[in-house]
C-alpha cells in the first residue's frame, strides 16, 4: 500500500506567495520536497482566478 501525505496550510500559503516573490516552479518544488505534477495540480484545483492561487481554498478541500 502506498502512503502519502497532504502539504500543510504552512506549505501552501508558501506555494501561494512564492511565485509572487518571483521564484519559479521547479525552485517551489525543490524548496517543498514534492513532485512537480502535485504542486501543479493543487495550483490549478485551488484557484480563485486564471492565475491566483488560494491556500484557504484548498484548506478546505
Amino acid at each position: 500500500m502506498s502512503s502519502y501525505s497532504h502539504s500543510s496550510f504552512a506549505e501552501r500559503t508558501e506555494i501561494h506567495y512564492l511565485p509572487v516573490s518571483g521564484y519559479s516552479l521547479n525552485t517551489i518544488v525543490k524548496r517543498l520536497s514534492y513532485l512537480r505534477s502535485t504542486i501543479g495540480r493543487d495550483i490549478s484545483r485551488n484557484r480563485l482566478t486564471s492565475i491566483d492561487y488560494s491556500p484557504l481554498i484548498a484548506k478546505g478541500r
